[in-house]
């Protein structure tokens, strides 16, 4: 408890005889509350954490979490341009 998760990241695996799952936070936050233990049999679409979306990472849990980059853009006129081109190259 106390732990910043930021959101989509794993905040527990649920492990069965035949599947693990992965529990994601849904939003970044501060976790409040766990509502099982490890070794405990949890429910199908039972509540798992409770978190306090308003809270604010310290400096030192926001830091050590990787940023997400984004991929790059690519539009359809720059596709239909490098298309183009390499057409004009090839009847030169």
């Amino acid at each position: 408890m106390g732990e910043y998760v930021q959101a989509d990241e794993i905040v527990a695996v649920i492990e069965t005889d035949k599947v693990n799952v992965d529990i994601r936070s849904t939003d970044s936050g501060v976790i409040k509350k766990y509502y099982a233990n490890e070794g405990d049999t949890v429910a199908v679409d039972a509540n798992f954490f409770e978190i306090d979306t308003d809270a604010k990472g310290s400096a030192a849990s926001t830091s050590q979490q990787p940023k997400k980059e984004e991929a790059p853009k690519v539009y359809l006129s720059d596709i239909i341009n490098i298309i183009i081109n390499r057409k004009k190259r090839k009847l030169k």
